[in-house]
């Protein structure tokens, strides 16, 4: 892409957590560090509302009039110009509320609120599903914001000037509808497969969430909101935010190496700091 692309990423992404190592002799669990997982889930929270709160002042400057679409490096990209589709616009909207409501209610009727540890373990889960929605918002709204691509409907002219001078039309890269579908999709499916490893249920709830977060990635094409690219990244970010988070939360019942993962400040940003004993 030749649209004058800048990467930063302001935001460290840390979570001081146990996981479990890749071998376990003995039962999974799920563990909340309810003071940095509350932490870093509303920080992620902070971040996305803040920049929403400032996005005109945050806008990369629009095209005078039409983007030109030899700007578009990929030819694949280049066939979305043109795509108007408002019933796709729905529609993706309408499954991307579903597929954050939806996880909710599962892991509520998964355990139920009659005893103890199944509050604990509702609590625990809900936790992890806000977190994973709040570290993908975290993650795209930044790299949205630094690198400033206009969305498909910038170069086309079926759409209003007003559409196509918005701040909101320098945020095509990369999808946040994609990423959140699938880092929800992801994470629900996880959290459910170390809850009941054996269930007849777990392929099903795979296949399933992550067809409706490919139906939502093609339907952001289809409505001129994103290029190909867009959506194929925001899918890649959302899944591997999605497993990781609940991933990182493991740790067994008895006894077995546990891995940290830690943030740490350098002079220039900050870093991931990996530790195993």
């Amino acid at each position: 892409m030749r649209c004058g692309w800048r990467v930063g990423f302001g935001v460290l992404v840390a979570m001081a957590c146990l996981v479990a190592p890749p071998v376990r002799a003995a039962e999974p669990k799920l563990v909340l560090n309810l003071p940095v997982d509350l932490g870093l889930t509303g920080f992620g929270f902070l971040v996305g509302g803040t920049a929403r709160l400032f996005e005109e002042e945050l806008a990369h400057a629009p095209c005078a009039g039409l983007c030109d679409p030899s700007e578009i490096a990929l030819g694949l990209d280049r066939s979305v110009v043109g795509n108007h589709s408002a019933a796709a616009r729905g529609w993706s909207d309408g499954l991307i509320a579903g597929l954050t409501i939806a996880p909710l209610l599962l892991v509520a009727a998964d355990h139920g609120w009659q005893r103890a540890d199944s509050r604990e373990a509702l609590l625990t889960d809900a936790v992890l599903l806000a977190q994973t929605a709040s570290v993908n918002l975290a993650l795209n709204t930044v790299v949205k914001h630094a690198v400033g691509r206009k969305r498909p409907l910038t170069y086309d002219g079926s759409w209003s000037e007003a559409d196509r001078s918005s701040a909101d039309a320098s945020l095509s890269f990369y999808s946040g509808h994609s990423a959140t579908a699938f880092a929800m999709a992801t994470a629900t499916s996880r959290i459910f497969m170390i809850r009941h490893p054996d269930s007849d249920w777990v392929l099903p709830l795979w296949l399933g969430s992550e067809a409706l977060a490919a139906t939502t990635a093609v339907l952001r094409v289809e409505a001129g909101k994103h290029f190909w690219s867009d959506v194929a990244v925001g899918a890649l970010v959302g899944s591997a935010v999605g497993y990781l988070v609940p991933e990182l939360h493991l740790r067994e019942r008895e006894t077995g190496s546990v891995a940290r993962v830690a943030p740490m400040v350098v002079d220039d940003g900050g870093a991931l700091v990996f530790s195993l004993r």
